[in-house]
């Protein structure tokens, strides 16, 4: 077993193992501070969690067994657990983000484009080098910046507090490491961010989760009552979807200083 290899397993089984032992302590701890209410976004959190490291297990597999189905499936659990953070975050907020609907069509174009194309993966270091997955990236990072918008203007009143530390300890700390560690890689050995990241970020993701079981340790102490029932409206929808995108595209502008956001990395 290579080097990558033991640790994507290692990292997908911590990442399993926190998930599955955060998830029971917090619905005790819950249960005795009968706040039932949080139990619906903790069974949607933690699966999303779960789901993480089991795309780790499969980038082992897919390592292992040298098997392009099972990394192909991977990447697909991997955008099924963003989109459960999206539904996770509607249960919080007790509002419709139509991140159901959103994640269904990320699902299906994310399928027909992974499944109807040659994929090619190698390794580097103690992650994946991923080289033809660049609408699923693209999709994978539109998700995340609406989700971080629906977090911070998606609901009044909510505390301040909250809005911060739930995309912090659940995602965006592991997200800003990958990114200096990227950027340490490129400008000091030339990796490749593009090819890279995804993977990186992925594997790190294992630090990521140590931080969960604090922020639903916290979450009653800083979430007291679910406010009402809402929906996004359909015009506020559209709007944050083409500031996600706008800002993805931004993004992939930066990138392209960098040489590996090119032509020939969109159609590999």
């Amino acid at each position: 077993m290579s080097y990558p290899e033991k640790v994507q397993l290692v990292t997908g089984l911590i990442i399993w193992l926190v998930a599955s032992g955060g998830y029971y302590l917090a619905r005790f701890y819950y249960t005795q501070k009968q706040r039932s209410d949080l139990m619906p976004f903790l069974n949607i959190y933690m699966s999303a969690g779960f789901l993480i490291g089991t795309h780790q297990v499969f980038e082992f597999l897919s390592l292992y067994l040298q098997n392009h189905l099972i990394y192909k499936f991977g990447l697909l659990l991997s955008m099924s657990g963003m989109i459960l953070y999206g539904i996770s975050l509607e249960k919080l907020y007790n509002k419709d983000f139509y991140f159901k609907e959103i994640g269904l069509i990320s699902l299906a174009i994310s399928s027909l484009y992974l499944f109807t194309k040659s994929v090619k993966f190698t390794t580097v270091d103690f992650h994946l080098v991923h080289h033809s997955i660049f609408l699923w990236t693209l999709i994978w990072l539109v998700l995340l910046i609406y989700w971080n918008i629906c977090i911070l203007f998606g609901r009044n009143k909510i505390n301040i507090l909250l809005k911060l530390l739930y995309p912090s300890l659940t995602m965006m700390i592991s997200f800003f490491i990958s990114i200096l560690y990227s950027l340490t890689a490129y400008l000091n050995y030339d990796k490749n961010i593009c090819t890279t990241f995804p993977s990186i970020w992925c594997t790190l993701a294992f630090l990521q989760i140590l931080f969960m079981p604090f922020f639903l340790l916290i979450l009653p102490k800083i979430h007291t009552q679910n406010p009402s029932s809402a929906k996004i409206k359909i015009g506020k929808l559209i709007f944050c979807g083409l500031i996600s995108i706008f800002i993805s595209i931004f993004i992939l502008i930066l990138l392209s200083k960098t040489g590996c956001f090119n032509k020939a990395f969109i159609l590999s």
